[in-house]
């Protein structure tokens, strides 16, 4: 958006911390709201005048969208999903009833419970608003074929990545990419997200110890922001299976780079995996699930797009370190694999590219065409949901007072 010349304001509900001061070097200006807190809100609103207001997924919606609506009606209300949260959690469900042996494929169809609480608010958000943008071609499809969900309604938002040879410690060469100068096994992710939690069990569990008895001296580092006393515990230097905690995002792709192979043990989850296109990013190929392949293929026909994976996509704990062994042995193997990864970053993740398109997306909505105007469901489940939402708020607004 910056880089269109456009005038963003950031506005959120916590305090300023180290990503505020980069918001605002970048020229966005930043505000704080606290919810639930009188009519901040409404006084930014009047202050900003914003042409479009876009969401940080289903909740923040819900919590200050009936604000918008009140009074800014015919401002264009967006949506960033991230991941249909739902879904997430109806396979995490699903999972929990799985030995860490058995294949993660027997919860691909996991049915979902359109009674749950989480179905109902964040379809409801999705219907109530102008656009919903959505990170995984796979959970589009999704939502228009499975719930009938209006393709006008949603847009395909995915990552955005400018080519690796712009990158400035590339051009000093500080990132590796050649076969013989990376060593070790690589795993990155937020440990208090459970998806990445349940992945670094099933990996020293189950997968990482098949692993280990192929390559001895191999090593799996594992990397993320919130590890618990449970997850560094687990840190055995003997077994060459290391929690290293919190990496400074500065010096997060050249530490990536050092690395053979990324792997990705993912029983669980929704939505893109960043992890993953990091990895390609830097020249690792990676392997993981069915979970970590939706929407970063190429073809996504069904089974034969590990084809075109920058890896290899599987779901049984054996095929996995199988598989993740071959490409750290094998250099020709691991050669096509990062080929077909860098493949797959130019033709679904490219910035300039998907920015544009974006771009173009959002102007049409600015411009006053919303490709749904006449949505009537739409401006009755606003009419509600609102103001079940307005008078939750002016109530827990009073509740806040203190007694006169």
């Amino acid at each position: 958006m910056r880089d269109n010349h456009w005038d963003v304001t950031f506005v959120s509900s916590a305090r300023e911390g180290p990503g505020t001061e980069l918001l605002r070097s970048i020229g966005i200006n930043t505000m704080r709201c606290q919810i639930n807190h009188e009519n901040e809100f409404d006084v930014i609103l009047d202050k900003v005048n914003p042409n479009l207001v876009l969401f940080d997924r289903f909740i923040t919606e819900e919590q200050f969208g009936w604000r918008v609506y009140k009074y800014r009606k015919y401002t264009p209300i967006v949506i960033d999903t991230q991941d249909l949260h739902f879904l997430r959690l109806s396979r995490q469900q699903a999972v929990q009833s799985l030995g860490f042996k058995e294949s993660v494929w027997s919860i691909k169809d996991t049915k979902i419970d359109n009674n749950s609480e989480y179905f109902l608010r964040e379809m409801s958000s999705i219907l109530r608003s102008n656009l919903s943008l959505v990170v995984s071609s796979f959970e589009r499809q999704f939502l228009i074929e499975e719930y009938k969900i209006s393709p006008s309604m949603t847009k395909l938002s995915t990552l955005y990545y400018k080519p690796i040879e712009e990158y400035v410690p590339y051009r000093r060469g500080e990132i590796t990419t050649s076969y013989e100068k990376k060593n070790n096994f690589v795993m990155i992710g937020n440990f208090r997200h459970p998806p990445n939690y349940d992945g670094v069990l099933w990996m020293h569990n189950t997968i990482w110890p098949e692993i280990r008895k192929r390559i001895p001296t191999a090593q799996l580092h594992i990397y993320g922001v919130n590890p618990d006393s449970k997850m560094m515990s687990l840190t055995d230097s003997d077994s060459g299976f290391i929690i290293k905690g919190p990496i400074k995002h500065e010096q997060l792709y050249e530490k990536l780079s050092q690395y053979r192979v990324h792997l990705a043990p993912l029983r669980f989850g929704a939505g893109i995996k960043g992890k993953i296109a990091d990895n390609w990013w830097v020249g690792n190929p990676s392997v993981s699930t069915f979970v970590g392949a939706e929407g970063m293929t190429l073809d996504n026909n069904g089974e034969d797009y590990a084809l075109e994976w920058g890896g290899f996509i599987e779901n049984e704990p054996l095929n996995f370190s199988d598989k993740a062994v071959l490409l750290y042995l094998d250099k020709n193997v691991w050669e096509r694999a990062q080929m077909i990864g860098y493949k797959i970053m130019a033709n679904l993740f490219d910035y300039y590219k998907n920015g544009a398109d974006l771009i173009r997306h959002l102007n049409d909505l600015n411009n006053g065409n919303d490709f749904d105007e006449r949505n009537i469901i739409r401006e009755i489940l606003r009419y509600n949901g609102y103001k079940s939402s307005q008078f939750m708020s002016k109530y827990i607004q009073l509740k806040l007072k203190p007694n006169p």
